[in-house]
């Protein structure tokens, strides 16, 4: 049996989905912790009467099959909304309240609940209604504006910045003691970018704070980690892509292939 010398987190994107299992979904995150995820990464969009439902914001067409605005609809119509497969097939997978699927995660795992900016002060209060201040971790562009926001309706809650390309925050934020500044997510579009670096990784260590990498790709002209990605890894070795990512040091991965992921990482004693 391979020693574990160190535990990567792996990050489930939407849960784990495909074909006939749409992505954020009860159905995605159960499965995505039966394969192996430590954290569920879902989208976060409000009703035209204030309620919070699970659901990335403009891929109505796409996920629900529909030309519709769900910011414009009531929540009693969305309820009745059903997601489609990759067919445009309906399923049987309904657009859920955020208050559910919080519910329904507690205690299973950690929550990164994307899309926070949009609604900061209402998604922070369920949270903490819900006694979930240790289960969640937020996120938003670095501006000091939304860093401003975080420390006024966020302070209790991780917080982890999206940076892009260099990161010119974080000893600035590590000085700052009114909210919970966890680390960052690194974004970079080219190999010999400074967050693709092992001296970035290494300064965000060196201050208690941890680095988030991501293998998914949304777009063939919008890299998110540089050359490496889940396609790389599946496609080609995983061990210049998954496996470059482990050994330097970021400690989180979120994927689209939760399972193949835990497997690789595991078998590399990860």
């Amino acid at each position: 049996m391979i020693e574990l010398k160190k535990r990567v987190l792996i990050s489930a994107h939407m849960g784990s989905c495909g074909y006939n299992l749409p992505g954020n979904t009860y159905a995605s995150f159960a499965v995505a912790l039966r394969q192996g995820a430590d954290i569920i990464e879902l989208d976060v969009t409000k009703s035209a009467d204030d309620v919070l439902f699970v659901f990335h914001p403009k891929t109505e067409k796409i996920r629900l099959g529909k030309d519709i605005d769900i910011r414009q609809m009531p929540a009693s119509e969305i309820e009745k909304l059903h997601f489609v497969n990759v067919d445009g097939n309906p399923t049987e997978h309904t657009v859920t309240r955020l208050e559910d699927m919080l519910q329904f995660l507690k205690g299973r795992c950690t929550i990164n609940i994307d899309k926070f900016e949009h609604n900061p002060a209402r998604i922070a209060q369920m949270v903490r209604r819900l006694g979930m201040q240790d289960q969640v971790i937020v996120k938003s562009r670095p501006t000091q504006a939304n860093f401003d926001m975080v420390a006024e309706v966020a302070y209790d809650l991780p917080y982890m910045p999206f940076v892009y390309e260099q990161d010119d925050t974080y000893e600035m934020l590590s000085a700052r003691r009114d909210m919970r500044y966890s680390g960052v997510e690194a974004v970079y579009s080219t190999d010999d970018a400074p967050l693709g670096q092992r001296a970035y990784v290494d300064a965000l260590h060196a201050l208690g704070k941890k680095v988030w990498i991501n293998a998914i790709r949304f777009d063939d002209r919008r890299p998110l980690a540089g050359s490496r990605c889940d396609d790389t890894a599946l496609c080609g070795n995983p061990d210049d892509s998954w496996g470059w990512m482990a050994r330097q040091g970021y400690d989180i991965i979120q994927t689209d292939w939760t399972l193949q992921l835990n497997q690789y990482l595991r078998s590399i004693g990860y």
